[in-house]
């Protein structure tokens, strides 16, 4: 033999995901696992990007977009009840008081901060102004 060919890599060729690692990713996502489940599980496989470097959530979401795979949302969780702007003791809540002066409710937080507000926290650690 006196010639060898071999392919010439492609651009972006020494930065493309290990199919074993698409693999990985795959089925996590269609149970229902979040992006920071399953690079936990990669990291815990041993497995590196394709830039050798450990998963993290963005890196397993920018797998799961060239993919094409939609993360599965899990079942919501019960929320707390939202205050009313007004109680019936003639006190806001934090969003009750930003509507009423036309501001944002971080600029109503920062008020209580500065002492320009006197507020109590009640009702699962909210703030009552």
């Amino acid at each position: 033999v006196d010639e060898v060919t071999i392919p010439r890599p492609g651009r972006g060729d020494h930065r493309r995901t290990p199919p074993e690692a698409n693999a990985q990713v795959r089925e996590p996502v269609a149970h229902g696992l979040m992006d920071e489940e399953i690079a936990a599980e990669l990291n815990r496989l041993g497995l590196l990007t394709g830039a050798h470097r450990p998963w993290n959530p963005r890196a397993v979401k920018a797998v799961r977009m060239r993919l094409g795979l939609k993360r599965q949302h899990r079942q919501p969780t019960a929320r707390k009840r939202p205050l009313p702007d007004q109680r019936s003791d003639g006190r806001y809540s934090v969003l009750g008081a930003a509507r009423l002066f036309g501001v944002a409710d971080s600029t109503v937080v920062r008020w209580i901060e500065r002492g320009a507000v006197k507020a109590d926290r009640e009702d699962f650690l909210r703030h009552v102004v």
